[in-house]
């Protein structure tokens, strides 16, 4: 499956996740964008599915909203918490973003050393990617997208999920 397509069909479970959420909540986009730390514009963005692609900063705004694993945004059986458990701050959001990027990285250099797939070779199965960048995600040094953790799933022949699931 080709990395757009993939990356479209998990941004629509996102956006209807986050509509049930709303609707259930009577959650305004306003009052989620104040309570994520986005902006009302992103948030419109994904609930029409108008995005082709989420910044990994996005999504960590939004699972540490709802209070639920990274990898769980994008699961169609799991349905998101009737109560978020904090509203979004600075500090909150950059730990978790560290996280989440060694997190990702470490998942990714794990299922690449279990199938024994070497770094510079993941580059190529990435989408002929640059290895200096290559070893940047890795590394937790560049902020991914969504695209890019899809590039990475398809290359590795492995579920976003596992991925995300860090």
């Amino acid at each position: 499956m080709d990395a757009a397509i993939k990356t479209s069909s998990l941004i629509l479970t996102l956006s209807e996740k986050i509509k049930l959420y709303q609707k259930e909540n009577k959650l305004s986009n306003s009052k989620l964008a104040k309570f994520s730390l986005l902006t009302e514009g992103t948030i419109r963005t994904i609930v029409n599915t108008n995005a082709t692609n989420i910044e990994l900063k996005t999504l960590i705004k939004l699972s540490t909203f709802f209070n639920t694993p990274l990898h769980e945004l994008f699961v169609k059986t799991k349905k998101l918490k009737v109560v978020p458990a904090s509203i979004v701050n600075k500090e909150l959001f950059e730990s978790a973003m560290t996280a989440a990027k060694n997190g990702i990285g470490t998942q990714i250099t794990l299922i690449t050393k279990r199938k024994e797939i070497k770094p510079e070779y993941l580059s190529l199965l990435v989408g002929d990617m640059d290895y200096s960048d290559t070893t940047k995600y890795l590394n937790g040094k560049i902020n991914l997208t969504l695209l890019t953790i899809v590039r990475f799933s398809i290359g590795l022949k492995t579920p976003v999920t596992s991925i995300l699931r860090y």
